[in-house]
């Protein structure tokens, strides 16, 4: 038997012994949904849960439902799921982070700009963005040649608190400019 019947052999028991399940445990079969491939029953499990367990979804279902597309590169999915979820609740700085770390890994330059463009200017309260991820999806951006994505997402970034790192200046040439 596969980890995936296993689990939902394991959730079908305890529905059919009466026993409401919690928000761990949901969780934990959207996670389990999410490694065998699955988003699809993820999903569906997740916009259920209010009706049928009365359970609320959290922002790490949210992430757990966003990972399991990025884990198997459905990005533009992974995405959509994402602004959805910025609609519904405020994603956690480890939800933006793994959005921000999949859009890279995705190539999928022109939404990472727009994510720190909704996130920054227009969302309030603006999105947890850590400027290690930040960095990292600048690097990302230049090292693919997408400089001119690159250099509209630093300038997003001007009013911000962000800190770009000097090699990364540097690298959009910036370091001899007026934008500092």
């Amino acid at each position: 038997m596969s980890n995936l019947a296993l689990a939902e052999k394991l959730f079908k028991d305890m529905l059919s012994a009466q026993i409401n399940p919690s928000v761990y445990t949901l969780t934990a079969m959207v996670k389990v949904y999410g490694k065998c491939g699955q988003s699809a029953q993820a999903w569906e499990l997740v916009e259920a849960m209010p009706e049928r367990f009365s359970v609320k979804p959290t922002v790490v279902m949210y992430t757990c439902l966003i990972s399991c597309m990025l884990r198997h590169k459905k990005h533009h999915d992974a995405y959509a799921a994402f602004k959805w979820v910025c609609d519904r609740c405020a994603p956690d700085g480890q939800c933006v982070s793994t959005v921000l770390a999949g859009l890279c890994d995705g190539r999928m330059w022109d939404e990472i700009v727009e994510m720190i463009e909704e996130g920054t200017k227009r969302r309030k309260p603006p999105l947890k963005f850590k400027d290690e991820n930040l960095n990292q999806a600048l690097n990302a951006m230049i090292t693919a040649g997408q400089l001119s994505a690159a250099r509209r997402a630093f300038h997003l970034l001007q009013d911000t608190k962000f800190e770009v790192l000097p090699n990364i200046k540097r690298r959009l040439h910036l370091e001899n400019s007026s934008i500092q």
